[in-house]
């Protein structure tokens, strides 16, 4: 593995283990095995690290997302597939995802780029799914309209997942709940 990529790999376990706020450019070059001025030798900053370590975050978190949705499943199984698969990753990861608004407004104009590119790959990938399950239901609902209100609320409960201390057992049964309502209205009539 070359420097770049180790500490890039550090950085995100570090982050993982201790969140932004806790972690430094020291530990970071200390869990690599390098010095600190070998880190600023390839990025200029703890917010330029942050980014790379975002944007593999969210390429991870993005192929993982793909292969559900690349399953023969009916549409609404996707979903709740990905939404609980959401959930798990975020409370197992969520001192990385756990930053303060003060963190936030540095860090920002860092990562701002990565999280626009993101936001728009994670909307084109739940939109495959809604526009499934238009399909499958022959429903007459918009997939932008609802794309969009569905990100938003999914983006609400990431929120709450990183602040509250929630059970991951506890939020991905209420899920499931959630989920066997909508098969048990679409064993009813569904439209």
């Amino acid at each position: 593995m070359d420097i770049r990529k180790s500490i890039i790999e550090k950085a995100s376990q570090l982050l993982e283990k201790y969140g932004y706020k806790k972690v430094t450019i020291d530990d970071i070059a200390r869990e690599t095995g390098v010095s600190h001025s070998t880190i600023y030798k390839y990025f200029k900053s703890k917010n330029e690290i942050v980014a790379h370590v975002a944007r593999k975050e969210a390429e991870e978190t993005g192929r993982l997302i793909e292969e559900i949705i690349a399953k023969d499943l009916p549409g609404i199984e996707k979903l709740e597939e990905v939404l609980i698969f959401l959930v798990r990753r975020i409370l197992t990861k969520k001192n990385m995802y756990r930053i303060t608004f003060s963190d936030l407004i540095e860090i920002y104009p860092v990562i701002e780029k990565v999280i626009e590119q993101e936001e728009k790959k994670a909307k084109e990938r739940l939109k495959k799914i809604l526009v499934q399950i238009k399909d499958e239901y022959d429903a007459s609902y918009d997939p932008d309209a609802l794309t969009d209100s569905l990100f938003f609320v999914i983006s609400g409960i990431n929120n709450l997942l990183i602040i509250k201390n929630f059970n991951e057992d506890e939020v991905v049964n209420h899920f499931r709940t959630l989920f066997t309502a909508f098969k048990e209205i679409e064993k009813g009539d569904g439209r």
